[in-house]
């Protein structure tokens, strides 16, 4: 009895993966004492410290929240919000919960993504007392920068501004994805069972053409 013998040959396939972020830095606490989301904070003093031990020895800017004023002399002047990332982002949004934002009044201060000035983009007069959430999309330009450094960076600067703020929480949400390949086996004719296989059907085509003669 003949055997049919086979090789092993390997096919790539490719797939793409999609996972969701949603990365704090800070915790979504009330400013450490329970303030609703978009609600009203009372006069905050200089004084106000309500930082975690954990926020307190942070360096991903969650030492900037919980406590007045984060960026008000003699408090450090600038300082970055850093979320690292271990996957290209799709598309995100970078979220913060701020305090006593009062820009038209008091100044605008800067705001940088990765480097990137975005002119404008905190001049809110949410008022002195009221907290608010403010939301921004990352264009195509943000998603390619924080994929290329493997973190998205936002940098604030007092740029001047006397206005006295506070942070609870900074967030960003989105999707990333990813492509894995993997392999399968599978099976290829030895060569000689191939041409054992071609002498076969030409001799059955012989016969076929004899038969019909």
């Amino acid at each position: 009895m003949k055997k049919f013998i086979c090789l092993l040959g390997w096919m790539l396939t490719g797939i793409v993966n999609a996972a969701t972020v949603d990365i704090y830095v800070g915790d979504n606490d009330g400013y450490g004492i329970g303030i609703a989301d978009n609600g009203v904070t009372g006069a905050f003093s200089f004084t106000t410290d309500n930082r975690s031990l954990t926020e307190l020895g942070a360096t991903n800017g969650a030492q900037q929240t919980d406590f007045y004023s984060a960026l008000f002399s003699p408090l450090p002047a600038t300082f970055d919000v850093v979320f690292s990332l271990t996957e290209n982002l799709v598309w995100a949004t970078f979220e913060v919960d701020v305090a006593d934002l009062q820009a038209s009044q008091l100044g605008q201060f800067s705001v940088l993504f990765n480097g990137v000035l975005k002119a404008s983009i905190f001049n809110f007069q949410d008022g002195f007392g009221n907290s608010a959430i403010h939301s921004f999309s990352l264009d195509a330009n943000d998603l390619s920068n924080a994929n290329t450094s493997n973190e998205f960076v936002v940098t604030f600067n007092r740029n001047g501004s006397n206005d006295a703020v506070a942070f609870d929480y900074f967030r960003l949400t989105g999707e990333t994805q990813s492509l894995s390949v993997q392999t399968r086996a599978l099976a290829v004719p030895e060569p000689r069972s191939i041409v054992l296989l071609g002498l076969g059907l030409a001799s059955l085509a012989f016969a076929r053409r004899r038969s019909q003669a």
